[in-house]
């Protein structure tokens, strides 16, 4: 399905305790996390921050960002990506 709008992608995702979503860069997009459930820490251009459910990371035009999971349990996250 094409959005009428710059969304690019919605995912939902479950990153399983101990996987990481390694540090990586986009281009010209910007992506947003939202934690369902679960926590873990976002690596966000070099700084570490803990997250957990209901936050809602938005990682920046050229971002770097990376994500891992320290838990015990499942982390559940929908990821946004809007094109501009």
């Amino acid at each position: 399905m094409d959005f009428a709008t710059n969304i690019d992608f919605i995912d939902y995702i479950e990153v399983p305790p101990g996987v990481s979503i390694g540090t990586h860069q986009h281009g010209y997009n910007e992506e947003i996390y939202f934690i369902v459930e679960g926590s873990g820490t976002m690596s966000i251009e070099g700084k570490e921050y803990n997250v957990k459910s209901g936050d809602v990371i938005i990682n920046k035009i050229n971002g770097t960002h990376g994500l891992i999971n320290h838990s015990s349990d499942d982390m559940k996250i929908f990821i946004f990506q809007v094109k501009q």
